[in-house]
Parts: structure tokens; C-alpha cells; sequence
């Protein structure tokens, strides 16, 4: 909201949350404005779980290994 704010103020596009840059791009495939942001927070959502997926297998590995399970 804040850098929207600042978009509007120093007519700014930052984070292309007031329309999609005019050369084609990956955002294409996510519909017009605004349903292009909700395609974005989805996909953002998705990647930091698939890179966290790691971690997770890790730690649980972990605590099988050293007996400590949820209570």
C-alpha cells in the first residue's frame, strides 16, 4: 500500500503495481489489472514454500533422529 501510494505521488511504476510494463512479459499470463497482482502473491507464495520445502525435510529428519516429536 505504501509503495502504491509512492507510485501515485512521484508517477512512479515500482513493483508494476499501477499497470504491466508494455513489453510482453511473464505477468501476461496472469490476466489484466488489478487480478495480475493476486497471480503474482500466488506464485511468490508458491516459490518461498518449494524453497522452504528443503529445510522442513531437514528439521523433521532431525527430530525422528533425536526422538523429539509434536507433543
Amino acid at each position: 500500500m505504501v509503495v502504491m501510494i509512492i507510485n501515485y505521488a512521484i508517477g512512479s511504476n515500482y513493483m508494476f503495481l499501477l499497470h504491466k510494463p508494455q513489453d510482453p512479459s511473464l505477468l501476461d499470463y496472469f490476466g489484466p489489472w488489478p487480478f495480475y497482482l493476486v497471480g503474482i502473491e500466488i506464485s511468490g507464495l508458491i516459490t518461498m514454500a518449494l524453497l522452504y520445502l528443503p529445510f522442513y525435510r531437514v528439521e523433521r529428519k532431525n527430530e525422528v533422529i533425536n526422538g523429539v516429536g509434536p507433543q
